[in-house]
């Protein structure tokens, strides 16, 4: 009876263990849940993405469960790199990405360091500087005004044409600077007819 006591005792001291190896693995990853089958967040997934980009390393998204389910229809993802000052460095993604919801912020983290026209490509030294967000786009309203915008909580596009420009909320803190900034990504003239946007969107943040 005794060695069994001493056999299960082994087993319970190895296998917690085991979980604090699992713990320090994947906080070095920058995983913050301490068991990788509970899943990650939105904004883990987007680091991982990132970083093994950076590093040159493939990202398979079937590898990694997400632990956040969307609670309503997804319209678009997007990755938005802040820095200290809570600037962007980057930001991409697509509306409508025709790809699963793990794929797509794959994608759209991958992007958001390289594809951002508006800035240099992201080093690796940089990353660690950075704050990821992870923004997903659950509907998309006509409004008549930037009064409309709550430019730290909704993102905006602009429209004109077969042209279109768009903002993550905290890109901006003024909702006309927003507007601004959407019809210079989008190439619109001053002047030229347009259509106003409002996102209404779920942020995920580090």
């Amino acid at each position: 009876m005794v060695w069994y006591i001493s056999i299960a005792g082994v087993m319970l001291r190895t296998f917690f263990k085991l979980i604090i190896f699992i713990s320090i693995v994947f906080a070095l990853a920058g995983v913050n849940s301490p068991v990788y089958c509970a899943g990650l967040t939105y904004v883990q997934l987007a680091r991982i993405a990132v970083e093994s980009h950076l590093k040159g390393e493939a990202v398979d998204y079937k590898s990694f469960p997400l632990k956040q389910a969307p609670s309503e229809k997804v319209l678009g993802v997007f990755v938005t790199l802040l820095d200290s000052e809570k600037k962007s460095r980057g930001c991409w993604g697509e509306l409508y990405p025709g790809v699963g919801l793990k794929e797509a912020i794959i994608n759209a983290a991958i992007g958001s360091v390289k594809r951002d026209y508006r800035y240099e490509p992201v080093k690796l030294s940089e990353i660690k500087d950075l704050k990821l967000q992870v923004t997903i786009v659950r509907r998309i309203e006509p409004v008549s005004s930037t009064k409309e915008v709550n430019p730290l909580v909704n993102g905006m596009m602009v429209t004109s044409g077969g042209k279109s420009g768009i903002l993550m909320p905290g890109e901006a803190i003024d909702a006309h600077y927003q507007m601004v900034q959407c019809k210079l990504k989008a190439g619109i003239q001053p002047g030229e007819p347009f259509n106003l946007f409002r996102l209404v969107t779920g942020v995920y943040k580090e």
